[in-house]
């Protein structure tokens, strides 16, 4: 049974990624209209009259209603995800020759990577005003960078700091494609090994104030998900779970 609900959930998560996935099309293409005069009939056209889907079901559905991310930060966040779940999603021009104010730039496998430059031509365009808006997404206090879930990829000393790759992180990347977070490689980055015992929890032996703050742990990781994701307690709790050893 748990097996067939873990499915489920893995079916829906999809499910509402692609309606995502299309509605970055949609905003893409309309943008594409507006900016080659073919919207100068509609007054005020504007990608924001189209409206993004209502989340549903899934983690990336929960995670959007988590945070009330509204129509910029699902912009910048599909936008990062684009090229790892599709990577020819966003060669929307189909030209060989990206135009500077779009940002970015094509990749090995020809697919096109987005810039931070990338999320001011859509969202802002030439409006310096909005533009200055927008780089809070990019800011340290931003819950993209406090929740680990994308951020700009350092740039060459003297580069303009929007020049920088829109990365996910790779925990955002195997949440939405695999449901769940990978253990991080052995390596420089991360100088620890996972270890294996026969033993359990019951042969631990430690004072009963370390073993309470110890199921506070286990607590957060059986519960985290569920408890961010309700609209009303998500917006109280703190936003991960912090432990010195």
């Amino acid at each position: 049974m748990a097996s067939q609900d873990s499915n489920t959930e893995i079916v829906g998560n999809l499910s509402f990624i692609d309606k995502e996935l299309k509605w970055l099309e949609e905003v893409l293409d309309e943008l594409n209209e507006i900016n080659s005069g073919a919207g100068e009939q509609t007054p005020g056209r504007s990608i924001y009259d189209l409206a993004p889907p209502k989340p549903d079901n899934g983690i990336y559905a929960s995670l959007l209603k988590a945070h009330s991310f509204g129509f910029d930060e699902r912009i910048v966040l599909i936008l990062a995800l684009a090229p790892h779940l599709i990577p020819d999603s966003l060669n929307l021009f189909k030209i060989d020759q990206i135009p500077v104010c779009f940002g970015g730039y094509v990749g090995k496998n020809r697919a096109f990577i987005p810039t931070g430059e990338t999320v001011m031509f859509i969202l802002a365009g030439d409006d310096m005003g909005k533009r200055l808006q927008l780089l809070k997404l990019f800011d340290k206090n931003h819950v993209f960078y406090k929740e680990n879930l994308i951020f700009l990829q350092e740039v060459s000393k003297g580069d303009p700091e929007l020049s920088g790759v829109l990365m996910p992180s790779r925990d955002l990347i195997d949440l939405v494609t695999r449901g769940q977070v990978r253990k991080p490689d052995l390596g420089p980055d991360f100088p620890a090994k996972l270890i294996h015992t026969e033993m359990n929890w019951t042969d631990l032996v430690v004072t009963q104030h370390t073993q309470n703050e110890l199921n506070e742990i286990e607590q957060w990781i059986n519960y985290s998900n569920q408890l961010t994701s309700d609209p009303k307690l998500g917006k109280k709790l703190k936003t991960g779970f912090k432990a010195l050893f």
